[in-house]
């Protein structure tokens, strides 16, 4: 599924908005934050694709949800050092490598 050209994020809640509105459908709150997307494939996802793990499958092996790995994947959050080494352990690769190429990317903490 290709990228929208840009998208609309909560500044309270992080809901992604894919049109433009007023208010934020999960909060009801007026602070949107226009965010035009990269279309580079994240390195998240490679390292995910390289082990053929779904988006599903990696949420499970880490307890995060499915929606916030897409959100990092797509560059439209960045995930915390907590989130950053449970990623690293299930991928079964270093914390430093998986930071590094994240914060290449502008997507890491």
């Amino acid at each position: 599924m290709p990228l929208p050209n840009e998208v609309w994020i909560c500044d309270e809640c992080r809901t992604t908005h894919y049109a433009k509105i007023d208010t934020c459908v999960n909060c009801g709150m007026a602070k949107l934050v226009r965010f035009v997307p990269a279309a580079k494939t994240s390195p998240l996802r490679t390292i995910r694709k390289s082990h053929n793990l779904s988006q599903k499958a990696l949420a499970e092996l880490t307890g995060l949800k499915q929606p916030n790995l897409s959100r990092i994947e797509h560059g439209l959050t960045r995930p915390r050092f907590t989130t950053v080494a449970k990623l690293a352990v299930a991928l079964n690769i270093s914390v430093g490598e998986l930071a590094s190429q994240l914060s290449r990317e502008g997507t890491a903490k």
